[in-house]
Parts: structure tokens; sequence; C-alpha cells
């Protein structure tokens, strides 16, 4: 369990963490995965985040329900489902600083990706969700992050904001849900994990409730500066440790 300073610090990030992801339905890993690897091991890293993360998205989906379009991400669900078993392969199994390192790596690419929200070639083919579900589902449930692929994808099918994010959180709450099942049947969430995630709850709810307020009124290209910084200060964090001590 963290203590002291790391405590405050990993409370303050994971509300940060959950204004973004109730906002936007994702982004919860890229903020607060470089900082959650500084001090703990990436596999309890990567429960705590998933966890939180499908707190969040069930809020997200009660309040937004009403947007769901099931047809633009059932090829994404059907390529995600079966990446998630990859995903907690690499991760029960994986050495734990060359872990951090592709974790950090892969941050900081996502989060430019995220900055300037590329377009993903063939996005409008039919089978492309399939593609970028599989991908997206095992980097999600290996890393923790891998979120800015899938929203590149479904934004490239011109819905709106709404749209956009009830769609993104259903998709990940699906997938997310089974990896959390799988983590609980290989001994990944013991009852020392869930007691220290319940900590983190009020935080991850009082995140999400400032997002409802928040998401019709802040800028989101200034929001979404905000916690690419953090992502990548995090990501450089991470290897600079790794790398160098």
């Amino acid at each position: 369990m963290l203590t002291g300073i790391e405590l405050i610090i990993s409370l303050v990030i994971v509300f940060i963490g959950a204004i973004t992801a109730g906002t936007v339905s994702f982004g919860m890993g890229l903020v607060i995965a470089p900082v959650l690897l500084l001090f703990l091991p990436p596999q309890t890293a990567v429960v705590f985040v998933k966890t939180l993360t499908v707190i969040v998205l069930l809020m997200v989906l009660i309040q937004a329900r009403k947007n769901i379009r099931f047809h633009i991400i059932k090829w994404m669900i059907l390529g995600g489902l079966p990446a998630v078993p990859f995903g907690v392969f690499i991760l029960l199994y994986g050495d734990p600083g060359v872990l951090k390192i592709i974790i950090a790596v892969l941050i900081l690419v996502l989060a430019i990706l995220t900055f300037f929200e590329v377009s993903l070639p063939f996005a409008n083919r039919k089978h492309t969700g399939l593609i970028v579900g599989f991908l997206t589902s095992m980097s999600n449930t290996a890393f923790s992050v891998g979120g800015p692929l899938a929203v590149l994808y479904i934004i490239d099918q011109k819905g709106d904001d709404n749209m956009i994010r009830a769609n993104l959180a259903l998709y990940f709450f699906i997938t997310h849900v089974f990896a959390l099942s799988l983590f609980m049947i290989v001994g990944l969430i013991d009852i020392h994990i869930a007691k220290n995630i319940l900590i983190y709850f009020p935080i991850a709810l009082i995140g999400f409730i400032c997002a409802i307020f928040l998401k019709n009124q802040i800028n989101k290209n200034t929001f979404r500066l905000v916690a690419v910084i953090i992502s990548i200060l995090g990501s450089i964090s991470i290897l600079f440790n790794e790398l160098f001590f």
C-alpha cells in the first residue's frame, strides 16, 4: 500500500485521470500509468488502472447510453475480445523492467498521436475495426494504454462528440471487464489489491462528477494538452529511472 507523499501524488493523478476519462471516455491509463509505475510493479499498476477505468466507464455509460451506436464498434469488440488473453499472458510473464520501458514508449507515441489527432489510414474500410480492436485491446490489457488508437478510428467514423464518447466507453468497458475477469482467474487480483483500490474509488468518483460539470465548459484542446504533457513527463521519468538507475 502506498503511503505518505506517494499516496498523495497517486490520489491527485487518479483524480486527473478520472476527469480525463469522464470527459472523453479514454486517457485514464495515459495519465495514471506513468505515475503509478514510479511506485508500483507493472502488474499491480495495470490492475489498478484497469479497475478504476471500469468504474469511471460504467458511470459514463449510464450517462451517455442514448448515444450508443453499436454498429460502429461491433467489429472493434469482435477483434478486441480475442486479444485480451494475449495481453494477460504478456502482463503475467513479461519482465517488469522491460514492461515499464515498453509502457513508457507506448505512452509517448500515443500521447503524441492524441495531441496531433492523426488520422488512421483505411479507417473507413469495413473490417479495419477488427485490427484496431485487437491491437487496442491487447495493448490496453498488457500495458494499460492503447486508447488513442481506438479514438482515432472512431473519430474517423464522423460522429459527434457524444457518439464518440458513448461508443468508446462501451468498447472499453466490455474489453476491460473481460480482462479483469481473467486477471482474477490467473491471480493478478487479490484481497490486498482490492482493498487498495477501495481507497482510490472515492477520488475516481469525485473526478467523474467534476467531469460532468466540466465537459461542456472547458476547452478540450487545452485539457488534452495538459493530459498529454502529464503523460509525456511521466513516461520520460519512467524511462530515465529504468535506463539510468
